[in-house]
């Protein structure tokens, strides 16, 4: 009963972490944010301040899909979510027509399309 209560409560503390984090990373435009306001905040010369927090988003989000494993991701076993960013900014740079999907829907299709299970790998529906 510990161990379920403890995974669970991870679980919740990782989604108050992410929705703070993204709350905190679009202050203006929490609301409406989308992969323009993300790689307008974390892509390129950002200031250092602005590439930690946008690191930290990334990371949570993915932290989130790694504790409940999505069917679609396989990350491999070396995987280090501090090469969360580059991933996700690298494929947004591919797949610029999906800029208008929220950050942590992008992050996850980012994924899903670098560490695929299988072979087809269908885009997440808005």
């Amino acid at each position: 009963m510990g161990t379920l209560w403890g995974i669970t409560t991870m679980k919740n503390a990782l989604s108050i972490v992410a929705a703070l984090s993204l709350a905190s990373l679009f202050t203006t435009t929490a609301a409406h944010a989308n992969g323009v306001d993300f790689e307008g905040k974390c892509g390129g010369g950002t200031r250092a301040y602005a590439q930690a927090e946008c690191q930290g988003f990334a990371a949570g989000v993915v932290a989130g899909i790694q504790i409940s494993p999505h069917p679609n991701i396989c990350f491999p076993a070396n995987f280090d979510r501090r090469q969360s960013l580059p991933i996700v900014l690298n494929w947004m740079q591919q797949h610029p027509e999906m800029l208008n999907w929220g950050p942590a829907l992008l992050i996850r299709q980012a994924f899903r399309e670098t560490y695929p299970c299988g072979n087809a790998i269908p885009p997440i529906g808005n």
